[in-house]
């Protein structure tokens, strides 16, 4: 019964607010910049995509992500913003610091949107490898290009149901194949560069 009333969230542009006689701050973390640069630009080209004077959006770095909280707090403080956007990276290696550093963000910018009447974005990734990355990169790009596509179906069962139904089979079939490496076999230490290649291009369709 849910599933058949379900409707998914519009994604139409048009009816996203106008935002020409809004201001809006963007802290953003220097540290792992590639990514970090990236999804500022992808921030910046949304608001003005909707209307944001490029005077009104103000932008201040930090040199990491667990100094976001800091930056979001003082523009809080001392910005007249209509909403504050806060950008940051965290890829995980073989300490537990990349626990902290997200648990302490999260709570951080929580305790921040709890106590303050301006909205805080949270916009900081929690990666676990580069190959999660990239794949994060491809869901940005696919996800509203399905969204879009799904909002114009008219199916009675719900938006979602004709593509999940078509995904199925690609889906299951791309899983097998992430465990099938076709040079060599799965071998202890078996460095087969094309295996490499061929596990990376798996995993990024299975994400799509």
């Amino acid at each position: 019964m849910s599933t058949q009333l379900y409707t998914d969230t519009p994604h139409d542009a048009i009816q996203v607010p106008d935002a020409s006689n809004m201001n809006f701050g963007i802290v953003v973390a220097d540290w792992n910049r590639e990514i970090t640069q990236a999804l500022l630009e992808g921030a910046t080209n949304t608001l003005l995509k909707h209307g944001t004077v490029p005077e009104n959006i103000h932008v201040k770095h930090v040199p990491g992500s667990f100094e976001l909280v800091y930056g979001a707090h003082q523009m809080t403080l001392h910005g007249e913003y209509d909403a504050i956007i806060v950008l940051g990276s965290v890829i995980r290696g073989e300490t537990p610091h990349f626990d902290y550093i997200s648990q302490g963000v999260t709570y951080g910018l929580a305790r921040i949107n709890a106590k303050s009447e301006i909205p805080v974005i949270f916009g900081v990734l929690t990666i676990l490898g580069l190959i999660t990355f990239i794949c994060r990169i491809f869901d940005a790009v696919t996800d509203p290009w399905i969204a879009s596509l799904s909002d114009r179906s008219r199916n009675p069962k719900g938006r979602r149901i004709p593509f999940m139904k078509r995904a199925a089979i690609p889906f299951a079939i791309v899983t097998v194949l992430v465990f099938c490496t076709p040079f060599g076999g799965v071998k202890s230490g078996d460095t087969n560069p094309l295996n490499i290649v061929w596990i990376l291009l798996t995993l990024i369709l299975f994400y799509l």
